[in-house]
């Protein structure tokens, strides 16, 4: 799907499938309508094991920033860590 947003200026594409057979299960892209720059993209897989499960939530911000978020089910008890990646501090 296409969504423009006319009061961030932001146009986002997103993906996500309904089948639980694909490890990527959604990616949204949002670009900034005036000037076509790329602002960020969003990457969330399932990996389902055979005693666990792995949702992986991925934002990388353009110039800014690489955040991945891990979240592991086991025994209906999930923990979760994240780890930020940040550059061009100014």
């Amino acid at each position: 799907t296409v969504f423009y947003d006319n009061s961030s200026d932001f146009l986002t594409m997103s993906y996500t499938t309904a089948s639980a057979k694909p490890v990527v299960r959604k990616i949204d892209v949002l670009i900034r309508q005036e000037t076509s720059k790329l602002r960020s993209i969003y990457v969330e897989k399932y990996e389902q094991r055979k005693d666990s499960s792995i949702t992986t939530k991925m934002v990388w911000t353009s110039g800014k920033s690489l955040q991945v978020t891990t979240v592991t089910g086991h025994d209906g008890k999930d923990a979760s860590s994240t780890i930020k990646y940040v550059w061009g501090l100014e």
